[in-house]
């Protein structure tokens, strides 16, 4: 990667995806080199292993002027002297589930023994091992009744709003 320009690398954030193929980058001036490390149509590139993630890959030098990790990784990356965090240019969005519009999913219910992918040490990783830990805890206690977000049946768990 070049050291002059605005290097853009997306480590799997969609939004930084959306707006190089928009062309929105470019539609600003930027001069940028849009990295793309994990993209592989043979699997080689991104297969890095069940224990690496983003925090690792910056170790091993990698460089990108956006963030492009959860902010527990930045944090860290930062501290140690792998970048710099700028506290007031990091936000946090909710989460979703994007499938295309011919998807027969409806609702994360749809879900359901599916397998997905959680990346090492994401946000979503630690939330994944709470919910290991704490599901048979929840359920025992009966925390949410039937028909509501949680009612003890893990596989089929629902997204709603308490109020």
């Amino acid at each position: 990667m070049s050291n002059d320009k605005f290097v853009i690398a997306p480590h799997m954030r969609l939004q930084e995806w959306v707006a190089e193929e928009k062309g929105y980058f470019a539609d600003e001036g930027l001069e940028y080199e849009f990295a793309e490390p994990l993209q592989s149509k043979d699997g080689k590139v991104h297969d890095l292993g069940n224990n690496v993630g983003a925090f690792q890959t910056f170790e091993e030098g990698r460089i990108c002027n956006v963030s492009s990790a959860c902010h527990w990784t930045i944090n860290v990356a930062a501290a140690s002297g792998q970048g710099k965090l700028f506290r007031d240019a990091y936000c946090a969005a909710p989460a979703g589930i994007f499938v295309a519009a011919d998807s027969d999913l409806e609702s994360p219910a749809g879900l359901a023994d599916v397998p997905v992918s959680v990346g090492y040490q994401s946000g979503s990783h630690y939330t994944r091992e709470v919910f290991d830990e704490s599901r048979e805890w929840v359920a025992a206690h009966g925390i949410f009744p039937d028909g509501n977000p949680g009612s003890g049946d893990y596989a089929q768990a629902t997204i709603g709003i308490l109020s």
